[in-house]
């Protein structure tokens, strides 16, 4: 069993070091510019395709967004994906 200290879940990389088909969170749009993209609880995104100097992946919303390749993500899910199951039940319960 050998391990990439790239695979490991929590390492942030340029898109173009990552794998096809690796789950991301907390992606840049613009090279350098700070994450954006799926940072909410329990959102990420897959990396489908690479070509050229772009990536395209895909969102659980259903869309694909094209990235350039030297934008950096976080590898894995965000956390706590039952979060909009929560049912509050009364108004005095979130205070």
């Amino acid at each position: 069993f050998n391990v990439n200290d790239n695979d490991i879940i929590g390492n942030s990389l340029m898109l173009k070091e990552m794998k096809l088909f690796s789950i991301l969170n907390n992606i840049e749009k613009i090279p350098f510019g700070g994450g954006v993209i799926t940072r909410a609880a329990g959102t990420s995104a897959l990396l489908t395709t690479k070509y050229n100097n772009n990536v395209i992946l895909k969102l659980k919303s259903g869309w694909n967004i094209t990235l350039s390749e030297n934008c950096i993500s976080t590898i894995g899910n965000v956390s706590n994906m039952k979060h909009k199951f929560i049912n509050l039940k009364k108004a005095g319960i979130s205070r």
